[in-house]
């Protein structure tokens, strides 16, 4: 199960690199603030880490740093600090005691809160032989952090870490990441990172015989600034140089190399013993005496070239005929070609599990792909049904909406109408009354029936019939809610209703307008208003 997780995190990560093309500050720090002072500390720091400049005051910056921290009480900085004092002291590596450091650093430092700080801190420790699944899955995290945050450098970076390891499952994956990772450096000029990232690429092309990439790769790291930085490098570059020309300058040019690193016994008997080998094939056995003498204990059996050496001494003895000094160093290379050999035949049977596994990986998420695309769409099938419903629903309110204020409007012209004609002919009748009040009884009667003419239930029943044919359920509403509501109070609540003032009610109903105040506040008390609540809005919302 943690090997199937591991080759899941490969494969996503070896899938997943693009180029990244857009405008990048290689001086920009993505560390989160934390204090201002300590965060420009910080900044310094980073961008001194980016461009490989390592200077003995630096651990001043992170010690004020820390004591920043102390002061202010903030534990996110001492682990900022205790972090910064190990990058400035590890230019040639981490030992025992800086990687003790590196994880109480990771032990104070709050993740959660500070998942940048975390990863920065995770990338730097120490490489392993064999790639754990919780190593890879911490990779994996901060490369999707670093792409987040928008840091193409340590994104690319971080990638690169992988490259070695990807290498042991699949060489050309290994290689096709590779060659991402250095575009994408090289586009944001990252040249300290790159130019590690070609040297792995020009080291992985010559181990698989495809020395005519291997060596077109030297010309890049030739011209990567950076590269005058870091002598071990240039030594192994002159040295893959001399291999492709056959030009023992750049052994010599090695060889002084080798006396300005921090141990140069490392390289040394690498060197010596081709310069020896070199002389053998010229024919110059002086030369190749010297550089055998040159050879002792401490710079022949170094474990990262003691088969370069041990193949060198064979091909120097056998030249001088001595076979037996030759078979001394024989079974060393013999049982180097076996692993060799078992370890490519294991990579070989490793390498079809893996690509049988990610062919099915691929499959599994190209079916997810596909699950998902159907998802998707029915989520905005379902959306888009909704959202019809919605706007049917929205526009059947708002039309219904409409049509209530168009009715309110009909009301209140039907109302003004009928209440025009009940003036005139209040006034018609009314000068009729006067011009005959004057004459003799036998008007009497019809002056009697005039006035009865001039009483208000008439248009009242008129007005009634108008105002049930509109609102046919206004009356019945108000009587369901206030039964204890007299004829003349229900009749004034619908002429409030249809918003006729106190002035034009008494005028419609042929009453003093002292009467109309009266009822209304008789109205008012039984619909238990408050002073401040307005009686038409009060009325309109029984209908709503």
């Amino acid at each position: 199960m943690k090997s199937l997780l591991l080759y899941l995190v490969i494969f996503v990560i070896a899938v997943g690199c693009r180029d990244h093309k857009e405008t990048y500050d290689i001086d920009r720090s993505f560390w989160p603030p934390v204090e201002e002072e300590a965060d420009s500390l910080v900044a310094i720091l980073n961008s001194k880490a980016v461009h490989a400049i390592y200077e003995p005051g630096d651990t001043v910056l992170a010690n004020r740093i820390d004591s920043i921290g102390r002061v202010k009480q903030l534990p996110q900085l001492r682990a900022r600090a205790l972090f910064w004092n190990i990058m400035t002291r590890s230019r040639y590596g981490l030992d025992s005691a800086l990687v003790a450091d590196l994880e109480r650093a990771i032990s104070l430092c709050d993740s959660v809160a500070y998942p940048y700080d975390h990863a920065r801190m995770i990338i730097e420790r120490p490489s392993v032989p064999v790639l754990t699944p919780e190593r890879a899955m911490s990779y994996q995290k901060a490369v999707e952090l670093f792409k987040e945050c928008g840091d193409s450098a340590y994104y690319a970076s971080t990638k690169a870490l992988m490259v070695h390891y990807v290498d042991r499952y699949s060489h050309e994956k290994a290689l096709e990441m590779g060659w991402s990772v250095s575009r994408t450096l090289h586009n944001i000029n990252a040249n300290v990172f790159a130019l590690s990232v070609d040297y792995n690429i020009a080291v992985m092309l010559y181990d698989t015989f495809q020395y005519e990439r291997a060596f077109a790769m030297l010309d890049s790291l030739r011209q990567n600034p950076e590269l005058h930085k870091y002598n071990r490098l240039v030594l192994m570059v002159d040295i893959m140089q001399y291999e492709k020309d056959n030009d023992a300058g750049y052994l010599y040019d090695a060889l002084q190399r080798c006396d300005s690193l921090r141990r140069p016994a490392a390289m040394q008997g690498c060197v010596v013993s081709t310069l020896a080998a070199h002389y053998i094939d010229k024919g110059m056995p002086d030369s190749v005496l010297y550089f055998k003498n040159r050879l002792n204990e401490e710079n022949i059996n170094k474990p990262l070239t003691k088969h370069i050496v041990y193949a060198n001494l064979i091909k120097v003895y056998e030249s001088e005929g001595k076979p037996d000094s030759a078979a001394l160093f024989r079974p060393y290379i013999e049982k180097c070609e076996k692993e060799r050999s078992d370890f490519k035949l294991g990579s070989q049977i490793e390498s079809d599990i893996v690509s049988s596994t990610l062919s099915d990986m691929e499959q599994n998420l190209a079916r997810l792909e596909s699950e998902k695309n159907k998802t998707v769409s029915v989520v905005l099938s379902v959306s888009a049904i909704l959202l019809c419903i919605s706007g049917l629903t929205i526009w059947i309110l708002v039309k219904r909406k409409r049509r209530q204020r168009s009715r309110l409007v009909a009301e209140q012209r039907r109302a003004a109408i009928s209440e025009v004609r009940a003036a005139e002919k209040e006034r018609a009748l009314a000068e009729i009354v006067e011009s005959v009040r004057s004459e003799s009884d036998e008007f009497k009667p019809l002056i009697a029936r005039i006035k009865a003419n001039l009483t208000p239930d008439s248009d009242w029943q008129k007005v009634k019939l108008l105002f049930d044919e509109i609102n046919p359920e206004f009356v019945d509403r108000l009587r369901r809610s206030y039964p204890v509501l007299t004829p003349s109070e229900v009749r004034l609540a619908c002429l409030v209703y249809l918003g006729l003032d106190t002035k034009h009610i008494a005028r419609l109903l042929s009453i003093a307008p002292d009467s109309v105040k009266k009822t209304r506040q008789r109205l008012r008390a039984k619909l238990a208003i408050s002073p401040d609540t307005d009686l038409h809005d009060f009325l309109s919302g029984i209908m709503r």
